[in-house]
């Protein structure tokens, strides 16, 4: 919140460059190539939210786009394939498409009622998901950005991620951190469940394993971890579970 974007190289851990904005900033995407980042900054004075495009290699600024007056907070912003289309999500529940080259909205939807805090995209970016206070996370085919399939919680969901190696699908959340102090464990949602049911599988591939060992396989491969609320969900290269 020092009104600053900063590009970092990951091994060495130094800054590489420094960009200035005119308010806080909420996200950040690198496009592919990594010559282009996007920023979402937020409303400040009578200015709306936008999103600033900069060149990495120059530093400049390229393109700004503004959200339209009115319009709620941008939350998170991502280029898409070929970085021609960045895809915008903010507190209204509203989901954006954006040219990039000529920073027009090509799509707006609004298929949710309350805020989208974060969306992510599958590994080849084909499909993305959002995930919505309204207990949701809806999967959307990029292209058309059409919802293919709606998640149901029963708790806000703050992420939501894609597996880059199975078809699987996780989901984090909970209860603000502003109730925490007076709502119960159990009333508050605060435990996080990850499943991973692959007992059929087994028991199709499997046909000599006795009825004992698909029980212990069952009861193994149903797995429970219960932790504190979730502010973000990512797989890992093995389908590890991060948070």
């Amino acid at each position: 919140m020092d009104q600053t974007a900063r590009l970092w190289d990951v091994e060495t851990g130094k800054k590489i460059s420094e960009f200035e904005l005119q308010a806080g900033s909420r996200c950040v995407s690198i496009a592919s190539g990594d010559k282009m980042l996007a920023v979402v900054q937020d409303p400040y004075q009578d200015q709306q939210s936008c999103v600033r495009i900069f060149d990495v290699t120059s530093n400049k600024e390229i393109k700004k786009i503004d959200m339209d007056y009115g319009c709620p907070k941008a939350n998170r912003a991502l280029f898409g394939p070929l970085n021609k289309k960045l895809i915008v999500v903010n507190e209204g529940g509203g989901l954006l498409g954006y040219d990039v080259a000529s920073g027009k909205c090509e799509v707006e939807r609004c298929d949710n009622e309350m805020e989208i805090p974060d969306l992510s995209f599958s590994h080849d970016q084909m499909t993305f998901i959002v995930a919505c206070k309204d207990h949701t996370a809806t999967l959307y085919d990029t292209h058309s950005m059409e919802p293919i399939k709606k998640y149901q919680s029963d708790r806000p969901i703050n992420s939501a991620a894609m597996s880059p190696l199975m078809d699987h699908v996780i989901l984090g959340g909970g209860q603000d951190a502003a109730a925490v102090t007076t709502t119960a464990g159990r009333s508050g949602k605060f435990e996080v469940r990850v499943t991973f049911v692959f007992y059929l599988f087994l028991s199709f591939c499997s046909f000599s394993l006795s009825r004992t060992t698909h029980l212990f396989l069952l009861f193994f491969c149903l797995l429970t971890f219960v932790d504190g609320v979730l502010g973000e969900c990512v797989f890992g290269p093995l389908d590890i579970f991060l948070s």
